[in-house]
């Protein structure tokens, strides 16, 4: 692969994973919102149907959390890969680069805090955390 292809592809990675990391928090944060949500139609006594069709609605939140880590972890894993291979050939635009390992910190910081626990969603929805 070229050069300039190993710097698009980096660049192509970069943005994949700032946009599945923002899904994935988006759709932490949504779980808590339906969570407080569903106890707040039971707390008022709501329809019984209405508070099934909320809590359906909190499950398929809840299942789009482990798919939407898995493919960040890919993503994160090609990142890796890419970036090693641009940092070998020496290259690649520098801010790129940082950005790149920038992101890939990050990511090490976040998995060091799922691994103990204290993530955000383990806090939220222990049943789906890593």
């Amino acid at each position: 692969m070229a050069s300039a292809d190993d710097a698009k592809q980096l660049k192509i990675l970069v943005g994949c994973c700032k946009r599945v990391k923002k899904e994935l928090v988006y759709y932490e944060k949504d779980v808590v919102k339906q969570k407080a949500k569903v106890e707040k139609m039971k707390a008022d006594g709501k329809d019984a149907s209405d508070i099934k069709q909320q809590e359906e609605v909190l499950a398929e939140t809840q299942a789009m959390v482990p798919d939407t880590q898995s493919r960040l972890e890919e993503y994160y894993a090609k990142l890796e890969e890419c970036l090693a291979v641009v940092k070998e050939n020496g290259d690649g635009p520098t801010e790129l680069v940082q950005e790149a390992e920038s992101l890939l910190n990050r990511a090490t910081e976040d998995r060091g805090a799922n691994a103990v626990g204290s993530g955000f969603i383990s806090m939220v929805c222990p049943s789906t955390s890593p």
